[in-house]
């Protein structure tokens, strides 16, 4: 391994942020910017209980978050993230 590959990588993981999605209390995340030694949030999402959130990075560098609601009447719901260093956001609808 080159002394530009070991630099490379070491920068890869400086930029590396860890998503966790849960339902409860309201569809919320957790993140980690440490490869998961510490965990910062909740960031709420969502008033609502969000079953089984699923989450995947777009091509823009964007997070899109996908769940659905419990209870009679559910309906699939999502909401657009970003992650950075300091912090995830809920990025506002088009």
């Amino acid at each position: 391994m080159t002394e530009s590959d070991t630099s490379r990588r070491a920068e890869e993981r400086r930029r590396r942020i860890l998503l966790l999605a849960h339902r409860l209390p309201g569809a919320a995340l957790h993140y980690s910017t440490d490869d998961g030694v510490t965990w910062h949030g909740p960031v709420q999402i969502d008033t609502l209980g969000g079953a089984y959130p699923s989450l995947c990075e777009l091509p823009d560098g964007g997070i899109l978050c996908v769940y659905y609601e419990e209870g009679e009447g559910s309906d699939i719901r999502g909401v657009w993230l970003r992650a950075e260093k300091d912090g995830v956001s809920v990025l506002p609808r088009e």
